[in-house]
């Protein structure tokens, strides 16, 4: 992120001065983001003064594609100097692109660093929300990434080809697969929730969560299931159906636990985001023990293994592209592509030995954990 010291005066928080304060390579860097062509032979005045207009001429088109986490993470940087602003690992990759390109610094003040945008940015903001061809835009932009989430939380990876097939199923004006690609490059310059490469749309869980995600690469000529538009606008901000049995059950098991609310919650999240994505019993468990949850003996062990196997089979997974087991198991989609279902790394309940694997997934002998 561009740093600048201490800048204290407005007349040197003008977009020249600030361009500016960055190395040459720097600002060589900022201009190739804007195809802006530059010398880096040239004094760093004349190249800042070459680059203002072109920056501000790129900025809305640049902003429309925010996601709406961005848009909150150019709230905070706006209303910073008004209101008590904590910036956390959402806010990260927003505060980076606008730095990339030229519109975003850093200041220092009481020993504290604090991101602020050019005068001429924050005012050209500002006005765009007053700018309804602008608002238009940043709403068919907001489309676009409400099914790439959507399609993140349901598939995990998958293609552009599939993304088109969803969208035009359920929009009357049809777009191309080039079209897309156009669309989901400019939303990953935002979004952190995923990557994009090779026309594949990626989770970035893949890597946090240390899931093996080649498998699912080779099987991308499956079929995955198709959402209703409902389906979108909920997988937009669920990973699991919240409403369905097995949930509520998990729900109400977690909930009898003597853990304050904001943990539990925490908690639950964990469990049902684990069941989509297909993470392993012992990273699980590692997961939600890190949150203070505990088993207190092996029959809670054994129910929570069983309600997270029932959560799991009627959840839409990664591993089954969104489909459920039960959806699977009554079609042919299996038994055409020679697909066997998805599985997580299990965690069964059967009478366990001492010497066996503790069933909670932490690896450990049951003798030396919840067998005690």
């Amino acid at each position: 992120m561009n740093n600048t010291e201490s800048i204290t005066s407005p007349s040197q928080t003008g977009l020249v001065n600030l361009l500016q304060s960055n190395t040459k390579d720097v600002m060589m860097s900022i201009a190739e983001k804007h195809e802006i062509k530059v010398y880096k032979s040239h004094t760093k005045t004349k190249m800042a003064e070459n680059m203002k207009e072109p920056l501000l001429q790129n900025l809305p088109g640049l902003l429309s594609y925010m996601d709406s986490n961005s848009q909150e993470t150019l709230k905070k940087v706006m209303n910073f100097k008004d209101s008590e602003t904590i910036f956390d690992f959402l806010d990260a990759k927003p505060l980076a692109t606008l730095a990339e390109h030229g519109y975003l610094y850093v200041e220092e003040e009481d020993g504290k660093f604090h991101p602020f945008l050019a005068d001429e940015v924050k005012e050209a903001v500002k006005e765009l929300a007053e700018n309804e061809e602008f608002q238009q835009a940043t709403a068919e932009n907001l489309e676009f990434s409400k099914y790439l989430t959507a399609l993140i939380h349901l598939y995990g990876i998958y293609s552009v080809e599939q993304y088109v097939k969803v969208w035009n199923e359920h929009h009357a004006e049809a777009i191309t697969e080039e079209t897309a690609s156009a669309v989901i490059a400019r939303l990953a310059d935002w979004d952190v929730q995923f990557t994009f490469e090779e026309n594949l749309v990626t989770s970035v869980l893949f890597e946090a969560e240390e899931i093996d995600k080649e498998g699912l690469k080779r099987i991308l000529h499956v079929d995955y299931y198709m959402p209703t538009k409902e389906d979108v606008d909920y997988y937009e901000n669920y990973w699991i159906d919240t409403n369905s049995l097995q949930y509520l059950n998990m729900k109400q098991y977690i909930f009898g636990k003597e853990l304050d609310e904001v943990k539990k919650n925490r908690v639950l999240y964990t469990i049902a985001e684990g069941a989509v994505i297909g993470k392993s019993g012992e990273k699980l468990y590692q997961s939600i023990t890190k949150q203070d949850f505990t088993f207190e003996n092996k029959e809670e062990v054994t129910k929570f293994v069983e309600l997270f196997k029932e959560l799991r089979e009627h959840a839409r997974t990664w591993h089954n592209h969104g489909f459920t087991v039960q959806e699977l198991a009554s079609s042919q989609l299996v038994k055409s592509a020679n697909v066997k279902l998805g599985k997580q790394q299990p965690v069964t309940a059967h009478k366990v030995g001492r010497n066996e694997p503790c069933p909670c997934g932490s690896g450990k002998k049951y003798k030396k954990c919840h067998g005690k």
